[in-house]
């Protein structure tokens, strides 16, 4: 089991989605066994087919794995290894009244509590090709 990022730097290769914010971390974390795919699903047949050790998955979509990939999940194990913080902000203008504000903040709330949070942040951040 991978225990921390100096181990992941040491297993045969870790595939990440190309284009993702993961893969920078890794090079600037003094990765070397990096191996990019055009998704995530890809991704997961290298890892399944032994051509990778490690794949990466944003905590977002860990519930979107879980749903699309039951079958799959049995089979892996997650080893909260964490590669770096991934904050994003909804920026207003100062000129944005308070009460606007709230609003979007309770709108956000809202979407999270009502379980949709998750299907957004698959279809939007995976643009359709994650799994």
């Amino acid at each position: 089991m991978i225990t921390s990022i100096a181990e992941a730097k040491q297993t045969k290769a870790v595939c990440v989605r190309q284009g993702s914010p993961q893969v920078n971390s890794l090079k600037q974390q003094g990765f070397n066994n990096i191996r990019t795919a055009s998704s995530y699903k890809a991704c997961w047949d290298m890892l399944f087919e032994g051509q990778v050790t490690l794949t990466t998955l944003a905590i977002e979509l860990m519930p979107t794995l879980l749903d699309l990939a039951r079958k799959t999940t049995a089979e892996i194990t997650t080893t909260g290894v964490k590669l770096h913080e991934n904050l994003a902000y909804l920026a207003f203008s100062n000129n944005t009244p308070d009460s606007v504000i709230k609003a979007w903040q309770a709108a956000l709330e809202e979407i999270r509590s009502s379980g949709t949070h998750h299907s957004l942040i698959h279809h939007y951040y995976c643009q359709q090709d994650c799994f």
